[in-house]
């Protein structure tokens, strides 16, 4: 029986961790590159939403604002109104 040289068959750590880096190189890592592409991209448009989201709560923001101060000037205006009421009838009964 003929016996190989087993020093031409084993495979070294070198010969493993290249392989590995080549793989990764031209395999894996281009893929990463593109996931933080879109991850980047992603966060730019999620930056526009709460951006707009900001812009729209101050909007809401200063309607409220203002509802609660025509809310009030009508109030007043109601109270003055009941007044002069009371005063007219109070001048026509007399």
């Amino acid at each position: 029986m003929k016996r190989e040289d087993s020093s031409k068959t084993s495979l070294t750590k070198k010969d493993i961790s290249d392989t590995f880096n080549e793989f990764f190189g031209k395999q894996i890592e281009p893929r990463f590159d593109k996931i933080d592409k879109k991850l980047e991209e992603n966060d730019r448009k999620f930056n526009d939403l709460l951006i707009n989201f900001d812009q729209i709560y101050n909007r809401l923001d200063r309607l409220e604002t203002e509802y609660f101060t025509i809310t009030a000037g009508l109030q007043r205006v109601e109270k003055q109104s009941v007044g002069i009421e009371e005063k007219l009838d109070w001048v026509k009964f007399n």
